[in-house]
């Protein structure tokens, strides 16, 4: 197989019954798009995006399988803007061929008048949902878990219980289990909703870890998947990274805070103020988030992956570790010193021969003129 078909076979999804690959343009009207700086680049790595529709009941994907892409919830407004725009381009395209009996143009636009009338009484229906917390019509699938849970919650850390003490509180009952999704699971309920807008998938999508967890569909509706090509371009933009922020501190960052041992115990209307101040950041594998003996300024939060935590690994120098900077500095000299010794001067056979430099048309007439009155 060329090497081009090998490239092309990793980035391209399957499309399967049903499905659409975007352009550009299709994908530029969607709100979904218009939160972004810089829309990733469809055309730079075709079948890399997909738009796939699923019956209600559908199952995307199983906690525990392999899966290497993540998934957006298209929301009702960015179906009724790409069918608004696919229905102006088909009618822009249509021609006298359209009222051939084999053009399926007249089909094609018949099937968005009515997604697009669907979607104009779907909005009349919705209602604004609770500050902070999605709209409960908006909902569009179900992240189960499938793990034993405890009927009895193990011991709380110690600055828990000092915390207890001191404010004479209680932590809270209900736990959460945070999974690859905007949500965390309910840990007895053992299941979360997501909803239109909802992004899940990132940790499968990045690190090709398994799923963690088993998300089915509640009604018809249609996502776009997309690989890491795609993802990578998002995870770079600006507008994305405030997107991702905002949801998070709205969604998750509440629960990952009423949970922790360290801020549990806080009221209600503190740990707002820290959700107000928190800020989402994502890491490439290998970076350094802080290095040991560093002032400290934050407090970090996993929310997904995996953190290696290594002692004695010093990956900068410190005045601490220096007792005498002069012998440091003297070293530093002679080793660059040493090290241009090291480099053998060119032998006299090998250095390029000097080329002689043109003469000019001037020289050259008064050169033959000096040889003629010599002659």
């Amino acid at each position: 197989m060329p090497v081009e078909d090998r490239i092309k076979s990793v980035i391209e999804l399957e499309l399967r019954p049903g499905d659409e690959r975007l352009d550009q343009e299709s994908l530029a009207v969607m709100p979904f798009s218009q939160r972004l700086k810089r829309p990733p680049s469809v055309s730079k790595f075709p079948g890399a995006l997909v738009l796939r529709r699923f019956a209600a009941n559908s199952t995307i994907c199983v906690q525990g399988d392999a899966g290497n892409t993540a998934f957006y919830i298209l929301t009702t407004e960015d179906l009724l803007a790409l069918r608004q725009f696919q229905q102006t381009r088909l009618q822009q395209g249509a021609t006298a061929a359209t009222t051939r009996a084999k053009d399926k143009r007249p089909t094609k636009l018949a099937s968005l008048n009515a997604e697009i009338d669907a979607c104009h009484q779907r909005l009349e229906q919705l209602t604004t949902g609770s500050a902070g917390e999605p709209n409960p019509a908006r909902r569009a699938a179900t992240a189960r878990l499938a793990v034993a849970t405890r009927t009895a919650r193990g011991g709380r850390g110690v600055v828990a219980r000092i915390l207890s003490r001191i404010s004479g509180t209680r932590a809270a009952s209900r736990r959460y289990i945070p999974i690859d999704a905007p949500t965390d699971i309910d840990y007895d309920k053992r299941e979360a909703p997501l909803h239109e807008g909802d992004l899940f998938g990132e940790m499968s999508c990045m690190t090709f870890a398994p799923r963690s967890a088993t998300i089915t569909t509640d009604r018809d509706c249609y996502m776009l998947e997309f690989n890491r090509h795609i993802f990578d371009a998002m995870q770079r933009d600006a507008g994305y990274q405030q997107w991702m922020g905002d949801v998070y501190r709205r969604r998750a960052l509440s629960t990952h805070l009423s949970q922790s041992d360290l801020f549990g115990e806080l009221r209600a209307e503190h740990r707002a103020r820290l959700i107000e101040h928190a800020s989402l950041a994502t890491l490439e594998p290998g970076a350094v988030i802080c290095d040991e003996g560093d002032p400290s300024d934050s407090v970090y939060i996993i929310r997904n992956g995996l953190v290696q935590v290594v002692k004695q690994a010093h990956l900068a120098l410190r005045p601490a570790d220096i007792s005498d900077w002069q012998r440091f500095c003297r070293a530093i000299v002679d080793a660059g010193t040493e090290s241009q010794e090291e480099i053998p001067p060119p032998s006299p056979a090998t250095q390029p021969e000097k080329p002689s430099p043109p003469k000019s048309p001037t020289a050259e007439k008064v050169s033959s003129a000096g040889k003629a009155v010599a002659d």
